[in-house]
């Protein structure tokens, strides 16, 4: 039976800034529909012995030194009809640095389970997808009560093992953020351990207003500029609107919550961005669904690359990721024949980091959720009959069109929508894929202790839906990546007969272990 204690923490009064409250980005307000930014390091028992439970807390409270806004209130701005861009219906802000901060969400459970039992024997993933539904994310992940920004816990096994859990509204911390806190934190832990050494990143820089300044055009007038609109419109993502209420299998439960909570109107249809009705009918809700996580060698990715790229044509400057989810975009598709029609439109849209596709770049360190959304659409029969080189080009000629004048012209569009709670750029469900990116971010890397104890498990703690896609650095260290997917249940046995088959066809050295589905 696991026990609980809960408590809400602050940065000390030495490190409190003034009181402050702060306009979110364009690109922050734009990601207010998105699921919390969330992950679990699992860690075996460490040679020092017990957790420094209190070094974690203490060092927790010392790393919000620099997040100062993690600690304090997300509140929709007051609508002023004629005011600048940041007080336009449904943005957001935050406020910090007053006595009535909600502060950190701070939780230590106990469980009565080992570590080893929750997480990927050693070398599982080298020899096929691992089904981390046995993964308890609900016992492990901090919940929802008294609804802080960012909550925290801290679960202690029976092992002497332990997991750091976190979770962030994802309007103040897209993935690149989570693990900028995580490495501060951890190196502020070491430091109170006696093994002090420096997070791997520079310090953060909490400054939205640098994202808005980049955006084209006059994001404060009271009309969009059209030729710039043109160009956002023109750009390969979708605008879906998620109020079209006369759109086939509307789900008004899901939808109306979000409307009732800004006390203004819904803007006149006539000020709204052009969008079209989401997918409702390809998401069925209550369809169970299932987590698989692959493991891909770095060698694995180089020969798959190589074979894409002998094909010639338009596909020779394809990166490894571009091959990757196109093998996976026609796999999935393949293994979702039960719920596609070969006529029916299929999607994959792709997470992206605008911080250095704007101009000029932002650092990496610049704290957030500056990312955007792009899309391909087929058919489903055309995906099924593709080769990896086709897909993998029109992945690349994508990506390539965001430019730093394209994505200014993206936070233009969205600085002008009547309201960011109407619009989603990507879909879920059996027709649709979205991938989201915690590469090249040292997922492996953190350690609490300066003891080199290496986590045994990371765990994206994305929501369970139908269509999530999130590639990871490996827990395996070969160059390789780890992507988990969320899937429908039935599913899951399909795209294991896929990879199989995959692996036995012209592909055979790409996927030489995955042969069934464990």
């Amino acid at each position: 039976m696991a026990q609980r204690a809960s408590e809400y923490l602050h940065p000390t009064l030495q490190d409190r800034t003034p009181a402050t409250t702060t306009p979110l980005s364009i690109a922050d307000s734009a990601c207010i529909r998105f699921a919390d930014t969330g992950g679990i390091w699992v860690f075996h028992p460490s040679p020092s012995g017990a957790p420094p439970i209190h070094h974690l807390r203490s060092s927790l409270v010392s790393a919000l030194a620099l997040f100062p806004h993690w600690a304090g209130q997300v509140a929709f701005v007051e609508h002023r009809p004629g005011g600048i861009h940041s007080e336009r219906c449904g943005r957001l802000q935050v406020s910090y640095g007053y006595d009535s901060d909600p502060g950190v969400g701070w939780t230590v459970v106990e469980h009565d389970f080992p570590a080893a039992s929750i997480v990927p024997e050693a070398g599982a993933l080298s020899r096929g997808p691992w089904n981390c539904d046995v993964f308890p994310e609900a016992k492990l992940m901090p919940g929802d009560a008294g609804l802080p920004s960012t909550r925290v816990q801290l679960n202690r096994f029976s092992c002497g093992g332990y997991a750091v859990a976190i979770k962030v509204l994802h309007v103040l911390a897209d993935a690149q953020s989570l693990l900028l806190f995580v490495h501060e934190w951890a190196a502020q832990c070491r430091t109170e351990c006696g093994n002090p050494s420096p997070s791997p990143f520079a310090k953060p820089i909490f400054d939205p207003a640098a994202v808005n300044a980049r955006a084209a055009g006059n994001v404060d007038a009271a009309v969009p500029d059209a030729a710039i609109m043109d160009t956002a419109m023109a750009l390969p993502q979708a605008w879906y609107d998620l109020w079209d209420t006369n759109a086939e299998g509307y789900l008004p439960f899901l939808v109306d919550p979000f409307q009732r909570s800004i006390a203004q109107d819904v803007p006149n249809a006539a000020t709204l961005l052009p969008a079209t009705a989401p997918p409702w009918t390809t998401w069925d809700i209550f369809r169970p669904v299932s987590r698989v996580v692959y493991h891909f060698s770095g060698a694995q990715l180089k020969a798959l690359k190589k074979h894409v790229q002998s094909d010639g044509g338009n596909s020779a400057d394809v990166s490894r990721l571009d091959v990757l989810l196109a093998q996976l975009f026609i796999l999935i598709t393949r293994a979702r024949q039960h719920q596609q029609a070969p006529s029916n439109n299929v999607t994959l849209s792709l997470t992206m980091d605008m911080r250095r596709r704007l101009s000029p770049p932002l650092p990496d360190t610049n704290l957030g959720s500056p990312v955007f959304l792009s899309q391909i659409q087929e058919i489903a029969s055309a995906v099924r009959g593709s080769t990896v080189a086709d897909i993998a080009s029109k992945l690349r000629r994508t990506t390539k069109a965001f430019t730093a004048d394209a994505v200014a012209a993206y936070l233009h569009a969205s600085a002008f929508e009547p309201t960011p709670l109407r619009l989603m750029h990507s879909f879920v469900g059996s027709h649709s894929l979205t991938v989201s990116s915690w590469q090249r971010l040292r997922l492996y890397e953190v350690d609490f202790e300066g003891t080199r104890n290496k986590p045994a498990y990371v765990h994206d703690a994305a929501a369970l839906i139908d269509g999530l896609v999130i590639v990871m650095d490996p827990l395996v260290d070969d160059e390789g990546v780890d992507v988990m997917l969320s899937l429908d249940a039935e599913t899951i046995p399909h795209l294991a007969t896929e990879m199989a088959e995959a692996g036995r066809g012209s592909l055979y050295i790409v996927f030489p272990t995955i042969l069934q589905y464990q």
